[in-house]
């Protein structure tokens, strides 16, 4: 009586502790997955953020057989005539400008200078002529581009005022703005300098592409890689400009600027007489990916299953996969009773021992085998329980 009381005792706090360890392995679950989906959503925001806003991981420096010209936005209060554009070869003479080919339908005049953002406020804005060179967005043109035949544009600054303007021969000093702009830019926005005229001013650029991730990059990253023009590239122009001071030009008393845009260190192959264009072309790449985030994610998880475990152990193994269950279907069947009957006969069946014919040595052997045959299948539902899945049946 006092061997069942103790049993069931035992039985009710084995329960208690059972439902202990249930409520514990909740909490930590909950806890884990709070984790899980927070780092979740943080490695997302990051992988948005470093698409939203790519690196440059590099640069390479190209020539191209033909690049487009700036667009410039040319100011002046004295500047009254239409600004004309020709276009020559490097070697032309500055001032024999009307030798080479002009560039006729680019030049879009009478702008009011106050639609200008960085004009607006300046001293007499309102009196300022405007002309802008658009090189690239003119209707029924090509875009102009420096190439074999055309490395250098001229712009012509006149004006009804004469150059020698004083009794002494002597100009009075005028001056113009002019800002750059290249395809992608808005011409309204342009910065603007000052400069002094009288004069012939040089504007030198250098092309510099930055080319923007591709949406599979999302998830590679990107490389360093095509170096063709590419429409979706954003144009960064790096210029350099100098101007010198004259007192008139040639023969002309109402020309006051020639105004030169060219292209930077240029190459000239001496074989096939073609020249090339240095642009230097920058490559963008993501720097945190979905492959990234996988990689953190299956990292932090690996983690907590470690600590789980170590906390609270490993539930039962299941010892086949997909493979075996649903693809090669090699899984055996479950253990029954009969079978386990059937193989416990097998150890003490009477066609084997007879009791009759056996002597104490013999059924001293049955009643081990006996005994290793019930281990056995105590061993068998043990790991059932604890360990393997699908050994024997559920109900046992």
């Amino acid at each position: 009586m006092a061997s069942n009381d103790h049993q069931e005792i035992n039985i009710v706090y084995n329960e208690m502790q059972r439902v202990k360890e249930r409520k514990v392995r909740l909490i930590i679950l909950v806890f884990t997955g709070f984790l899980i989906v927070g780092y979740s959503i943080w490695n997302f925001w990051r992988m948005v953020e470093a698409i939203q806003s790519p690196v440059i991981i590099g640069t390479r420096n190209i020539g191209r057989a033909e690049i487009p010209v700036p667009g410039i936005v040319i100011c002046g209060t004295i500047i009254d005539q239409e600004v004309q554009c020709y276009k020559g070869k490097l070697n032309e003479v500055d001032d024999h400008f009307t030798k080479v080919l002009p560039c006729e339908g680019y030049i879009n005049g009478s702008n009011d200078a106050t639609e200008f953002g960085n004009l607006r406020g300046f001293p007499n804005s309102d009196s300022l002529n405007c002309y802008i060179l658009d090189s690239h967005n003119v209707p029924d043109k090509e875009p102009l581009k420096f190439n074999n035949s055309t490395q250098k544009i001229y712009l012509v600054l006149k004006s009804t005022h004469r150059t020698n303007n004083t009794q002494g021969a002597i100009t009075n000093d005028e001056w113009y703005y002019f800002g750059v702009f290249n395809e992608k830019e808005n011409p309204w926005k342009v910065k603007f300098q000052l400069v002094n005229m009288p004069a012939i001013s040089y504007l030198y650029f250098k092309r510099t592409e930055k080319k923007q991730p591709a949406k599979i990059d999302a998830i590679t990253g990107g490389s360093i890689g095509n170096t063709d023009f590419d429409s979706t590239a954003d144009v960064e122009l790096v210029t350099s400009f100098t101007t010198l001071r004259l007192s008139g030009i040639g023969d002309d008393a109402n020309l006051w600027c020639v105004f030169q845009i060219i292209p930077q260190n240029y190459e000239f192959d001496e074989t096939t007489f073609t020249r090339t264009y240095p642009v230097e072309i920058s490559y963008k790449r993501i720097e945190f990916t979905f492959f990234q985030l996988t990689a953190n994610m299956g990292g932090f998880v690996s983690i907590l299953s470690a600590l789980y475990f170590a906390l609270l152990g490993s539930r039962r193994h299941n010892p086949w996969g997909i493979i075996q269950r649903y693809v090669l279907k090699s899984v055996p069947p479950p253990l029954t009773t009969d079978d386990i009957v059937q193989s416990s006969e097998k150890f003490y069946s009477t066609d084997i021992l007879d009791e009759n014919d056996c002597n104490d040595s013999q059924s001293h052997l049955r009643n081990q085998i006996q005994a290793t045959a019930r281990d056995i299948e105590n061993l068998k539902l043990y790991l059932n329980k604890h360990y393997l899945r699908d050994i024997v049946p559920e109900n046992r």
